[in-house]
C-alpha cells in the first residue's frame, strides 16, 4: 500500500473514531437531562374553591389550549409514540387512578406550570413554560381550583424515554425539549392583573401566544406569522372585526381558513373583550418585519 493511501486511511479512521466518541459523548449527554433534578423554593400562594375562582380556571384552561395535551378530560393521553424520537405521555390531571395524587399541593402545581418542573424535580418535557412563566398567582390558584373539581379520570398513563435520535435532539438543544433547562426561575410575577378590555389586559392574554408568534409577535418561520401591525408582514389591514372572525371563526378577512396549527376552536371561547383587549394590545406593538401571513 502506498504511503499516500495509508495517509488517507489513517486521516479518515480518525475522523470516524472522532465522529463516533462525539456521537457517543452527545447520545450519553442527551439522555442524563431525563435524571435531572431541579429544587425550587415553594411559592406563598393562596389556595381557593370558591365558585368565582373554579370558574375563571375552567375558562382560562380552555382559551389557552390545555386539553389539546391533556385531553378533552384532562386524563392525559400519549402525545408521541416515536420510537427513534422519543415516547412522551401529557399526565392525567385528574383525581382519579393514574393523575394527581392525592398530596398534589398547589406549589406543586405552580412548579409544572411556571416553571416546567414536576412534582418529583424532574424537567417537563416539551411543556410550554415560556407561555405560563407570566400567569399571576391568582390564576394559577384558579387552575389548581378547578383542576380539583374536574371529575375523576382513571387513565394511568405514565412514562417518557427518548430514543436516538431524541437524545441527540436534547443534547444538541435541549431548551426546546425541556425549557425548565434555559429558564431563569428566580423572576418575579405580577400579584395580580385586572380582568378589563385593557391592552395591559390583552398583552397577559397574549403571554400564550408567544410561542408560536414570538416573544416579539413578529412570527416564527413555521410555527406563527407576523401579528404586529407591519404593513408588509404583518396585521396593518386588518380590522378588530377581522382579527375577532379570525379568532372566533377560523378565518381571515379574505375568505380562507387559518391553518389547523391556529387553535381557533379554543380562543373562540373567549369573550369579545378578551379579543378586543388582545388587538388592543398587538396594536401598541411596534411594527416589525416578520414571518409573513398565508393571506387576507
Amino acid at each position: 500500500m502506498s504511503k499516500p493511501i495509508r495517509i488517507i486511511l489513517i486521516i479518515l479512521a480518525a475522523i470516524f473514531l472522532i465522529v463516533g466518541l462525539g456521537g457517543g459523548t452527545a447520545f450519553f449527554l442527551g439522555g442524563r437531562i431525563l435524571a435531572e433534578r431541579m429544587d425550587l423554593l415553594d411559592e406563598d400562594l393562596t389556595q381557593t374553591s370558591d365558585s368565582a375562582a373554579t370558574a375563571r380556571g375552567e375558562h382560562l384552561m380552555t382559551i389557552w389550549g390545555c386539553a389539546d395535551c391533556h385531553a378533552e378530560t384532562l386524563g392525559g393521553k400519549v402525545l408521541i409514540e416515536a420510537g427513534p424520537f422519543a415516547y412522551l405521555v401529557a399526565s392525567n390531571l385528574t383525581p382519579g387512578i393514574g393523575g394527581l395524587r392525592a398530596d398534589y399541593r398547589l406549589p406543586t402545581f405552580e412548579r409544572a406550570v411556571r416553571h416546567g418542573v414536576g412534582w418529583d424535580g424532574r424537567l417537563l418535557m416539551i411543556m410550554p413554560v415560556m407561555n405560563y412563566r407570566n400567569i399571576v398567582d391568582a390564576d394559577v390558584a384558579a387552575l389548581f381550583a378547578y383542576l380539583k373539581s374536574v371529575p375523576a379520570v382513571d387513565n394511568p398513563v405514565a412514562g417518557r424515554e427518548l430514543g436516538p435520535i431524541g437524545r441527540f435532539a436534547s443534547f444538541m438543544a435541549a431548551a426546546e425539549l425541556f425549557p425548565a433547562s434555559a429558564m431563569m426561575h428566580d423572576n418575579v410575577h405580577l400579584k395580580e392583573v385586572e380582568p378589563s378590555m385593557t391592552a395591559d389586559y390583552g398583552g397577559y392574554l397574549a403571554g400564550t401566544c408567544s410561542g408560536c408568534h414570538g416573544l416579539d409577535f413578529s412570527g416564527i418561520k413555521g410555527s406563527g406569522p407576523n401579528l404586529t401591525s407591519d404593513p408588509e408582514t404583518g396585521l396593518a389591514s386588518w380590522s378588530v372585526d377581522d382579527f375577532k372572525r379570525a379568532l372566533q371563526q377560523g378565518e381571515r378577512p379574505d375568505g380562507a381558513v387559518l391553518d389547523s396549527t391556529m387553535p381557533w376552536y379554543v380562543l373562540d371561547k373567549m369573550t369579545d373583550d378578551e379579543v378586543e383587549a388582545v388587538w388592543m394590545f398587538l396594536q401598541g406593538l411596534d411594527p416589525k418585519a416578520g414571518v409573513a401571513r398565508g393571506g387576507g
